[in-house]
Protein backbone atom coordinates (compact mmCIF):
# COMPACT_ATOMS: atom_id res chain seq x y z
CA UNK A 1 0.00 0.00 0.00
CA UNK A 2 0.87 2.95 -1.15
CA UNK A 3 1.55 6.33 1.73
CA UNK A 4 -1.45 8.27 -0.58
CA UNK A 5 -3.29 4.98 -0.44
CA UNK A 6 -2.99 4.33 3.58
CA UNK A 7 -3.55 8.62 4.16
CA UNK A 8 -7.12 8.23 2.11
CA UNK A 9 -7.99 4.95 4.08
CA UNK A 10 -6.31 6.40 7.60
CA UNK A 11 -8.73 10.34 6.76
CA UNK A 12 -11.47 7.82 5.59
CA UNK A 13 -11.95 6.33 9.35
CA UNK A 14 -11.55 9.65 10.53
CA UNK A 15 -14.08 10.74 8.28
CA UNK A 16 -16.17 8.34 9.79
CA UNK A 17 -15.72 9.13 13.40
CA UNK A 18 -17.48 12.21 12.64
CA UNK A 19 -19.96 11.07 10.95
CA UNK A 20 -20.95 9.15 13.58
CA UNK A 21 -20.61 11.90 16.43
CA UNK A 22 -22.89 14.21 14.60
CA UNK A 23 -25.42 12.47 14.98
CA UNK A 24 -25.24 11.34 18.71
CA UNK A 25 -24.36 15.13 19.60
CA UNK A 26 -27.18 16.65 17.49
CA UNK A 27 -28.82 17.97 20.88
CA UNK A 28 -25.65 19.97 21.73
CA UNK A 29 -25.30 22.00 18.49
CA UNK A 30 -25.69 24.89 19.39
CA UNK A 31 -23.49 24.37 22.43
CA UNK A 32 -20.24 23.45 19.98
CA UNK A 33 -21.28 26.28 17.49
CA UNK A 34 -21.17 28.57 20.28
CA UNK A 35 -17.92 27.23 21.31
CA UNK A 36 -16.47 27.41 18.16
CA UNK A 37 -17.05 30.67 17.69
CA UNK A 38 -15.89 32.03 21.41
CA UNK A 39 -13.03 29.91 21.18
CA UNK A 40 -11.86 31.91 17.39
CA UNK A 41 -8.48 33.02 18.20
CA UNK A 42 -9.47 36.52 16.30
CA UNK A 43 -11.83 37.37 19.20
CA UNK A 44 -8.73 37.67 21.32
CA UNK A 45 -8.00 41.21 20.79
CA UNK A 46 -11.93 42.50 22.02
CA UNK A 47 -12.22 40.22 24.91
CA UNK A 48 -10.08 37.70 26.00
CA UNK A 49 -6.95 40.00 26.10
CA UNK A 50 -8.53 43.25 27.15
CA UNK A 51 -10.30 41.13 29.89
CA UNK A 52 -7.06 39.86 31.85
CA UNK A 53 -5.14 43.18 31.21
CA UNK A 54 -8.52 44.88 33.42
CA UNK A 55 -8.16 42.17 35.90
CA UNK A 56 -4.49 42.06 36.64
CA UNK A 57 -2.73 45.13 37.54
CA UNK A 58 -0.71 46.92 35.24
CA UNK A 59 2.41 46.02 36.49
CA UNK A 60 1.89 42.40 35.86
CA UNK A 61 2.55 40.83 32.34
CA UNK A 62 -0.15 38.02 32.33
CA UNK A 63 -2.12 39.80 29.21
CA UNK A 64 0.89 40.67 27.67
CA UNK A 65 2.56 37.36 27.49
CA UNK A 66 -0.87 35.68 26.30
CA UNK A 67 -1.51 37.98 23.85
CA UNK A 68 2.36 37.46 22.53
CA UNK A 69 1.28 33.55 22.62
CA UNK A 70 -1.67 33.88 21.09
CA UNK A 71 -0.42 35.83 18.32
CA UNK A 72 2.97 33.57 17.71
CA UNK A 73 1.03 30.28 17.49
CA UNK A 74 -1.65 32.13 15.24
CA UNK A 75 1.00 33.37 12.90
CA UNK A 76 3.16 30.13 13.35
CA UNK A 77 -0.34 27.61 12.53
CA UNK A 78 -0.68 28.95 9.56
CA UNK A 79 2.96 29.29 8.31
CA UNK A 80 2.18 25.60 9.30
CA UNK A 81 -1.03 25.42 7.05
CA UNK A 82 0.89 26.19 4.02
CA UNK A 83 3.92 23.79 4.44
CA UNK A 84 1.90 20.97 5.21
CA UNK A 85 -1.61 21.46 3.47
CA UNK A 86 -4.22 19.85 5.25
CA UNK A 87 -7.39 18.88 4.06
CA UNK A 88 -10.38 19.74 5.89
CA UNK A 89 -13.49 16.83 6.51
CA UNK A 90 -16.35 19.15 4.39
CA UNK A 91 -13.89 19.02 1.36
CA UNK A 92 -12.31 15.98 1.50
CA UNK A 93 -15.01 13.76 1.47
CA UNK A 94 -16.50 15.62 -1.80
CA UNK A 95 -13.00 15.93 -3.66
CA UNK A 96 -12.50 11.97 -3.11
CA UNK A 97 -15.98 10.57 -3.44
CA UNK A 98 -15.77 10.04 -7.11
CA UNK A 99 -12.78 7.44 -6.46
CA UNK A 100 -13.26 6.41 -2.80
CA UNK A 101 -16.99 5.46 -2.66
CA UNK A 102 -17.14 4.74 0.97
CA UNK A 103 -16.49 7.73 2.60
CA UNK A 104 -19.40 8.84 4.56
CA UNK A 105 -21.38 12.14 3.98
CA UNK A 106 -21.12 14.63 6.80
CA UNK A 107 -23.56 17.67 7.60
CA UNK A 108 -22.16 21.38 7.38
CA UNK A 109 -23.02 23.84 9.71
CA UNK A 110 -22.71 27.66 9.52
CA UNK A 111 -19.11 27.75 10.50
CA UNK A 112 -18.20 24.62 8.94
CA UNK A 113 -16.55 26.40 5.92
CA UNK A 114 -13.44 27.13 6.97
CA UNK A 115 -11.06 28.66 4.20
CA UNK A 116 -7.76 27.73 4.93
CA UNK A 117 -5.54 24.44 5.29
CA UNK A 118 -6.54 22.24 8.02
CA UNK A 119 -3.67 20.75 9.71
CA UNK A 120 -2.65 21.90 12.24
CA UNK A 121 -6.00 23.30 14.10
CA UNK A 122 -5.59 26.60 14.99
CA UNK A 123 -8.44 27.09 17.12
CA UNK A 124 -7.10 24.06 19.55
CA UNK A 125 -3.50 25.67 19.22
CA UNK A 126 -4.09 29.07 20.31
CA UNK A 127 -6.36 28.08 22.88
CA UNK A 128 -4.00 25.16 24.28
CA UNK A 129 -1.14 27.91 24.21
CA UNK A 130 -2.94 31.10 26.38
CA UNK A 131 -4.98 28.42 28.58
CA UNK A 132 -1.87 26.71 29.46
CA UNK A 133 -0.12 30.58 30.30
CA UNK A 134 -3.12 31.45 32.27
CA UNK A 135 -3.18 27.83 34.00
CA UNK A 136 0.37 28.20 34.95
CA UNK A 137 0.39 32.01 36.20
CA UNK A 138 -2.80 31.17 38.59
CA UNK A 139 -0.35 28.30 40.22
CA UNK A 140 2.57 29.96 40.45
CA UNK A 141 0.92 32.93 41.81
CA UNK A 142 -0.34 31.00 44.46
CA UNK A 143 3.38 29.15 45.46
CA UNK A 144 4.79 32.42 45.46
CA UNK A 145 2.59 34.09 47.40
CA UNK A 146 2.54 30.93 49.89
CA UNK A 147 3.49 32.16 53.73
CA UNK A 148 3.64 31.05 57.23
CA UNK A 149 0.63 32.26 58.50
CA UNK A 150 -3.01 31.14 59.59
CA UNK A 151 -4.15 31.98 56.21
CA UNK A 152 -1.59 30.56 54.17
CA UNK A 153 -2.89 27.50 51.72
CA UNK A 154 -2.82 24.04 53.15
CA UNK A 155 -1.35 21.35 51.04
CA UNK A 156 -4.75 19.77 50.36
CA UNK A 157 -5.67 23.43 48.87
CA UNK A 158 -2.85 23.59 46.78
CA UNK A 159 -3.23 19.88 45.60
CA UNK A 160 -7.15 20.95 44.78
CA UNK A 161 -6.23 24.14 43.26
CA UNK A 162 -3.58 22.22 41.27
CA UNK A 163 -5.62 19.77 39.83
CA UNK A 164 -8.87 22.05 39.42
CA UNK A 165 -6.67 24.38 37.25
CA UNK A 166 -5.43 21.21 35.24
CA UNK A 167 -9.11 19.92 34.80
CA UNK A 168 -10.12 22.78 33.93
CA UNK A 169 -7.38 23.22 31.14
CA UNK A 170 -8.15 20.05 29.89
CA UNK A 171 -11.88 20.23 30.12
CA UNK A 172 -12.05 23.38 27.86
CA UNK A 173 -9.18 21.82 25.62
CA UNK A 174 -11.63 18.52 24.54
CA UNK A 175 -14.66 20.66 24.13
CA UNK A 176 -12.62 23.29 21.92
CA UNK A 177 -11.62 20.00 19.83
CA UNK A 178 -15.27 18.84 19.93
CA UNK A 179 -16.52 21.92 18.51
CA UNK A 180 -13.94 22.00 15.58
CA UNK A 181 -14.43 18.02 14.82
CA UNK A 182 -18.18 18.03 15.53
CA UNK A 183 -18.48 21.07 12.74
CA UNK A 184 -16.66 18.94 9.98
CA UNK A 185 -14.12 21.50 10.38
CA UNK A 186 -10.73 19.62 11.40
CA UNK A 187 -10.13 15.16 11.31
CA UNK A 188 -9.56 14.62 14.78
CA UNK A 189 -5.39 13.93 14.22
CA UNK A 190 -5.51 17.36 13.65
CA UNK A 191 -6.97 19.38 16.54
CA UNK A 192 -4.68 16.44 18.52
CA UNK A 193 -1.56 18.39 17.11
CA UNK A 194 -2.87 21.27 17.72
CA UNK A 195 -3.44 20.88 21.00
CA UNK A 196 0.02 19.56 21.50
CA UNK A 197 2.51 22.21 19.31
CA UNK A 198 0.39 25.23 21.17
CA UNK A 199 1.27 23.66 24.55
CA UNK A 200 5.03 22.82 23.70
CA UNK A 201 5.45 26.20 21.67
CA UNK A 202 3.99 28.08 24.71
CA UNK A 203 5.61 26.55 27.11
CA UNK A 204 9.09 27.08 25.78
CA UNK A 205 8.35 31.08 25.25
CA UNK A 206 6.99 31.25 28.52
CA UNK A 207 10.35 30.45 29.74
CA UNK A 208 12.41 31.73 27.02
CA UNK A 209 10.98 35.08 26.21
CA UNK A 210 9.54 36.02 29.45
CA UNK A 211 9.59 39.44 31.19
CA UNK A 212 13.05 38.71 32.61
CA UNK A 213 14.19 38.03 29.39
CA UNK A 214 12.29 40.85 27.57
CA UNK A 215 13.76 43.39 29.27
CA UNK A 216 17.43 42.27 28.65
CA UNK A 217 17.01 42.97 25.35
CA UNK A 218 18.33 46.06 23.63
CA UNK A 219 15.31 47.68 22.42
CA UNK A 220 16.31 47.87 18.60
CA UNK A 221 16.25 44.02 18.61
CA UNK A 222 12.96 43.38 20.50
CA UNK A 223 11.64 46.26 17.60
CA UNK A 224 13.58 43.96 14.80
CA UNK A 225 11.80 40.87 16.04
CA UNK A 226 8.58 42.25 16.04
CA UNK A 227 8.88 42.94 11.90
CA UNK A 228 10.53 39.45 11.37
CA UNK A 229 7.09 37.65 11.34
CA UNK A 230 5.82 40.52 8.47
CA UNK A 231 9.45 39.53 6.83
CA UNK A 232 8.43 35.69 7.14
CA UNK A 233 4.82 35.58 6.02
CA UNK A 234 5.48 37.68 3.06
CA UNK A 235 8.38 35.87 1.87
CA UNK A 236 6.86 32.87 2.51
CA UNK A 237 3.25 33.51 0.36
CA UNK A 238 5.96 34.84 -2.63
CA UNK A 239 7.81 31.29 -2.44
CA UNK A 240 4.77 28.97 -3.02
CA UNK A 241 3.49 30.96 -6.06
CA UNK A 242 7.40 30.90 -7.54
CA UNK A 243 7.33 27.13 -6.72
CA UNK A 244 3.96 26.83 -8.84
CA UNK A 245 1.96 26.45 -5.45
CA UNK A 246 -1.34 27.97 -5.08
CA UNK A 247 -1.40 29.87 -1.51
CA UNK A 248 -5.11 30.13 -2.08
CA UNK A 249 -5.90 26.71 -2.46
CA UNK A 250 -7.90 26.31 0.58
CA UNK A 251 -10.11 28.97 -0.90
CA UNK A 252 -10.97 27.98 -4.17
CA UNK A 253 -12.05 24.23 -2.16
CA UNK A 254 -14.00 25.83 0.15
CA UNK A 255 -15.95 27.85 -2.12
CA UNK A 256 -16.11 25.00 -4.64
CA UNK A 257 -17.67 22.47 -1.58
CA UNK A 258 -19.52 24.27 1.13
CA UNK A 259 -23.32 24.34 -0.01
CA UNK A 260 -23.89 27.65 1.69
CA UNK A 261 -21.01 30.05 0.22
CA UNK A 262 -22.31 32.88 1.97
CA UNK A 263 -21.17 31.27 5.08
CA UNK A 264 -17.67 32.05 4.16
CA UNK A 265 -15.87 34.79 5.80
CA UNK A 266 -13.11 36.36 4.17
CA UNK A 267 -11.22 36.14 8.16
CA UNK A 268 -10.55 32.60 7.63
CA UNK A 269 -8.74 33.47 4.62
CA UNK A 270 -5.01 32.90 5.30
CA UNK A 271 -3.90 36.28 4.12
CA UNK A 272 -6.09 37.88 6.27
CA UNK A 273 -5.26 35.46 9.56
CA UNK A 274 -1.31 36.37 8.62
CA UNK A 275 -2.40 40.45 8.12
CA UNK A 276 -3.82 40.61 11.52
CA UNK A 277 -1.04 38.29 12.91
CA UNK A 278 1.71 40.22 12.01
CA UNK A 279 0.00 43.24 13.05
CA UNK A 280 -0.54 42.06 16.42
CA UNK A 281 3.27 41.19 16.81
CA UNK A 282 4.53 44.09 15.36
CA UNK A 283 2.47 46.29 17.86
CA UNK A 284 3.34 44.22 20.77
CA UNK A 285 6.95 45.02 19.86
CA UNK A 286 6.12 48.77 19.80
CA UNK A 287 4.34 48.60 23.07
CA UNK A 288 7.11 46.75 24.80
CA UNK A 289 9.59 50.03 23.12
CA UNK A 290 7.28 52.86 24.68
CA UNK A 291 7.32 50.58 28.04
CA UNK A 292 11.18 50.58 28.07
CA UNK A 293 11.62 54.43 26.83
CA UNK A 294 8.78 55.44 29.87
CA UNK A 295 10.04 53.37 32.20
CA UNK A 296 13.40 54.68 31.93
CA UNK A 297 11.82 58.43 31.71
CA UNK A 298 10.13 57.86 35.43
CA UNK A 299 13.10 56.34 36.85
CA UNK A 300 15.23 59.77 35.86
CA UNK A 301 17.27 57.53 33.79
CA UNK A 302 18.14 54.82 35.90
CA UNK A 303 17.17 51.92 34.94
CA UNK A 304 18.90 48.73 34.20
CA UNK A 305 18.75 44.89 32.75
CA UNK A 306 18.06 43.92 36.52
CA UNK A 307 15.44 46.24 36.86
CA UNK A 308 11.66 45.06 36.15
CA UNK A 309 10.21 47.30 33.16
CA UNK A 310 6.51 47.03 34.59
CA UNK A 311 7.45 47.21 37.90
CA UNK A 312 9.22 49.99 37.20
CA UNK A 313 6.58 51.79 35.45
CA UNK A 314 3.55 51.10 37.34
CA UNK A 315 4.97 49.77 40.49
CA UNK A 316 1.82 50.02 43.04
CA UNK A 317 -1.02 51.80 41.78
CA UNK A 318 -4.13 52.60 43.99
CA UNK A 319 -7.27 50.74 43.54
CA UNK A 320 -8.66 54.08 42.17
CA UNK A 321 -5.62 53.30 39.42
CA UNK A 322 -6.87 50.16 38.46
CA UNK A 323 -10.12 50.67 38.36
CA UNK A 324 -9.70 53.70 35.70
CA UNK A 325 -6.98 51.67 34.43
CA UNK A 326 -9.99 48.91 33.72
CA UNK A 327 -12.07 51.59 32.40
CA UNK A 328 -9.31 52.45 29.80
CA UNK A 329 -8.96 48.97 28.48
CA UNK A 330 -12.33 48.53 27.84
CA UNK A 331 -12.99 51.65 26.44
CA UNK A 332 -10.01 50.84 23.95
CA UNK A 333 -11.90 46.83 23.08
CA UNK A 334 -14.83 49.01 22.34
CA UNK A 335 -13.61 51.35 20.24
CA UNK A 336 -11.82 48.72 18.00
CA UNK A 337 -14.92 46.49 17.93
CA UNK A 338 -16.72 49.35 16.56
CA UNK A 339 -13.87 50.18 14.48
CA UNK A 340 -13.41 47.21 12.57
CA UNK A 341 -17.80 46.80 11.78
CA UNK A 342 -16.43 50.09 9.58
CA UNK A 343 -13.99 48.41 7.59
CA UNK A 344 -14.14 49.57 3.97
CA UNK A 345 -14.67 46.34 1.64
CA UNK A 346 -14.59 47.98 -1.76
CA UNK A 347 -10.30 47.96 -2.11
CA UNK A 348 -8.72 44.64 -1.17
CA UNK A 349 -5.32 46.68 -0.58
CA UNK A 350 -7.37 49.32 2.02
CA UNK A 351 -9.21 46.45 3.65
CA UNK A 352 -5.71 44.66 4.58
CA UNK A 353 -4.17 47.27 5.84
CA UNK A 354 -6.96 48.70 7.85
CA UNK A 355 -6.90 45.46 9.71
CA UNK A 356 -3.11 45.25 9.88
CA UNK A 357 -3.17 48.80 11.96
CA UNK A 358 -6.64 47.59 13.74
CA UNK A 359 -4.58 44.84 15.37
CA UNK A 360 -1.53 46.98 15.86
CA UNK A 361 -3.48 49.62 18.00
CA UNK A 362 -4.63 46.81 20.21
CA UNK A 363 -1.71 45.75 21.71
CA UNK A 364 -0.46 49.56 21.37
CA UNK A 365 -3.51 50.77 23.33
CA UNK A 366 -3.94 48.27 25.76
CA UNK A 367 -0.21 47.84 26.98
CA UNK A 368 1.49 51.58 26.13
CA UNK A 369 -0.56 54.21 25.62
CA UNK A 370 -3.60 53.64 28.14
CA UNK A 371 -1.66 52.51 30.98
CA UNK A 372 1.20 55.44 30.04
CA UNK A 373 -1.51 57.83 30.06
CA UNK A 374 -2.29 57.13 33.21
CA UNK A 375 0.97 57.09 34.61
CA UNK A 376 1.39 60.69 33.56
CA UNK A 377 -1.87 62.12 35.33
CA UNK A 378 -1.50 59.94 38.76
CA UNK A 379 2.38 61.69 38.91
CA UNK A 380 0.96 65.24 37.98
CA UNK A 381 -1.27 64.66 40.22
CA UNK A 382 0.89 63.81 43.23
CA UNK A 383 2.82 66.21 42.25
CA UNK A 384 0.37 69.37 42.96
CA UNK A 385 -0.29 67.11 46.27
CA UNK A 386 2.99 67.65 47.12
Amino acid sequence: MSFTDWTRQFLAHEAKLVSLLQPRSYYLENFLHSVSVISDPSNGIFYVYPVIAALFSPSRSLSFDMMLIGSILSWLSMLLKWIFSGERPFWWIREIAQTFPNVPVLRQMHNTCVANPGFPSSHVMVNSGILLVLVDAILSRKSSTSQPSRFSPTPWYSSMLKWGCWGFYLGLLLIVMLSRVYNSAHFPHQCIWGATLGAYVANKISFSWNEEWRRKQKPWKMFALSLAPILIAVASYWIQKGLGIDPQRAVHLAFKWCFSPHDISVRTTPVYYLTCCCGCMFGLGVALLLQRMAAKFFAHGHISSRDSTLYLLYGKNSSLFNVVHAIGIFASACLLFKLQNQIPTDTVTVFYFHHFALNFAAPFLYYAFVPIILKVISVKLKLKKD
